[in-house]
């Protein structure tokens, strides 16, 4: 007898899948974004959010997605044998407590999109670059300047980076210890993804993560936010995905289901935090 996988199940496997056939972590990429925007259904306009993000980026060459049934509703098809992704939604499902008060519970949802390139009849919009008057590391330094209830930050004189919550301060090696600027900013957002868990802020649990390298929820929570800044930025991180790096991140996401679904929202407050989108 086959168990039915749950909604976050169902979510993981299909970003374990992704990890697992393309070699890399999808919030780490060692080369630029095409220029095109963060993936969007064709139909709405609307751009996908959170851990959708990392299930459907990169996976085609164009960012358009949609369901069987808009397809259809636009005329057009899926092409035989092509294989949708699974992404979720949250459903507010509406119940009644012991004392007869209507509340509402949010419940993780899933339903399958095929990118336009999987369609015939569609007709996909020419996507164009978008145009940066300012070059990628100082809308990097705009996004920091953005963070209006920021940490200190202490650039240079440090071999390490972190961020110390008993004295609200990030510390990041200086820009010249870094290969490429890309590094530097990742690095830097990581941090700042930390301190945004600060009481004053988010109020995340963030004792007893810092300094130390395991790889915690809070660990992904950071990356994650880094992730979404440096797409903000137009930038990306250059990370090396070892086989031993992304084996580990594996191992956690089949030991806990429901561990990127959680990360990845709490990122996307945070880098809402950061951006001052609030």
């Amino acid at each position: 007898m086959t168990t039915k996988q749950t909604a976050y199940e169902k979510i993981t496997s299909a970003l374990i899948t992704k990890i697992e056939n393309t070699g890399k972590l999808p919030w780490h990429k060692p080369w630029k974004d095409n220029p095109n925007l963060s993936p969007v259904n064709l139909v709405s306009g609307k751009a996908y959010q959170g851990t959708n993000i990392l299930l459907l980026d990169g996976l085609h060459d164009t960012n358009y997605w949609l369901t069987f049934k808009q397809a259809k509703d636009l005329g057009g098809s899926v092409c035989k044998g092509e294989k949708g992704q699974v992404i979720t939604f949250w459903n507010m499902r509406k119940y009644k407590d012991d004392d007869g008060n209507e509340k509402t519970i949010p419940m993780l949802k899933t339903y399958t999109v095929f990118n336009a390139a999987q369609c015939n009849g569609i007709e996909i919009p020419e996507l164009t670059a978008p145009i940066h008057d300012i070059p990628a590391n100082e809308r990097a330094e705009a996004i920091v300047s953005r963070y209006k209830d920021a940490p200190s930050i202490q650039r240079g004189n440090s071999n390490q980076a972190y961020y110390q919550p008993s004295a609200d301060k990030v510390v990041v090696p200086d820009t010249t210890q870094f290969n490429d600027p890309d590094e530097y900013y990742s690095v830097l957002f990581h941090e700042l993804g930390h301190s945004t868990g600060h009481t004053s802020r988010l109020n995340r649990d963030i004792k007893n993560v810092f300094g130390n390298h395991a790889y915690s929820k809070e660990e992904l929570v950071a990356e994650l936010t880094a992730c979404f800044l440096c797409k903000e930025a137009g930038i990306n991180t250059t990370v090396d995905n070892s086989a031993a790096y992304l084996k580990s991140w594996i191992s956690k996401l089949k030991n806990d289901p429901k561990l990127i679904i959680q990360a990845s929202g709490l990122a996307t407050k945070a880098a809402k935090h950061i951006l001052n989108q609030e």
